[in-house]
C-alpha cells in the first residue's frame, strides 16, 4: 500500500543549467537576487507521470520533495506545469526546520515531518545511501526507494524511466 508519493526533481525529471547554451530547448527563468538565468529540460513525460500518481493516490497524495530550493522548486512547478500545490512541495528549507544538533553528541539529524509514514514511497535518482536525509524526513522504508536513471536533458524515445516507475508502484499498491 502507498501512503504518498514524493518525487524528486533534478537529474530525474529535469535537468537545469545555469546561464548555457540559450539554444537548447528549454523553459528558462531568472531567480531571486543571483539574477542567473536558469535553463531547465524537462523529461517529456513529466505531467502524464504526474497525472499517473494522481490517479493512484489522489492529488492530494502527491509531493515534490528536494534539496533545491523553495524559489527554484515552486517556479519549476509552475512553469513545468506539474499542478502541485506550494504546500505539497518540500525543500531544503523545510528539512532545514525539522533538524537539530544533538547536545551530547553536536551532531545534526532530522526529525521527521508530521506527514513521515512507512508507506511513503520515493521516486529519486541518487543511490539510496545518499538520501538519508529525505527518507529520514518521510520517514520511507528502504523497500519503498526507486532510484530512477538519470537525466541530463537528453531525450531518448526508448527511455523506460516512466515504464520502471509504473512497474514499481504497482508492485506497491
Amino acid at each position: 500500500m502507498i501512503k504518498r508519493i514524493f518525487q524528486d526533481l533534478d537529474e530525474c525529471i529535469l535537468h537545469t543549467f545555469v546561464n548555457s547554451d540559450p539554444n537548447q530547448n528549454h523553459i528558462e527563468f531568472i531567480l531571486g537576487e543571483d539574477m542567473h538565468t536558469y535553463r531547465t529540460i524537462i523529461r517529456p513525460c513529466v505531467k502524464e507521470l504526474f497525472e499517473y500518481y494522481n490517479s493512484v493516490v489522489g492529488k492530494e497524495n502527491v509531493y515534490i520533495l528536494t534539496a533545491a530550493t523553495r524559489e527554484y522548486a515552486e517556479a519549476l512547478n509552475r512553469l513545468g506545469e506539474f499542478g502541485l500545490d506550494t504546500d505539497h512541495i518540500f525543500t531544503r528549507e523545510d528539512m532545514s526546520k525539522y533538524s537539530h544538533k544533538s547536545a551530547w553528541s553536536g551532531e545534526s539529524s532530522l526529525i521527521a515531518h508530521p506527514l513521515a509514514h512507512k508507506d511513503n514511497v520515493l521516486i529519486d535518482n541518487l543511490p539510496l545511501v545518499y538520501n538519508m536525509s529525505k527518507i529520514d524526513f518521510m520517514n520511507i522504508a528502504f523497500d519503498n526507494y526507486h532510484k530512477t536513471s538519470e537525466y541530463y536533458g537528453v531525450n531518448y524515445p526508448d527511455d523506460p524511466f516512466f515504464d520502471n516507475i509504473k512497474e514499481f508502484i504497482q508492485e506497491r499498491v
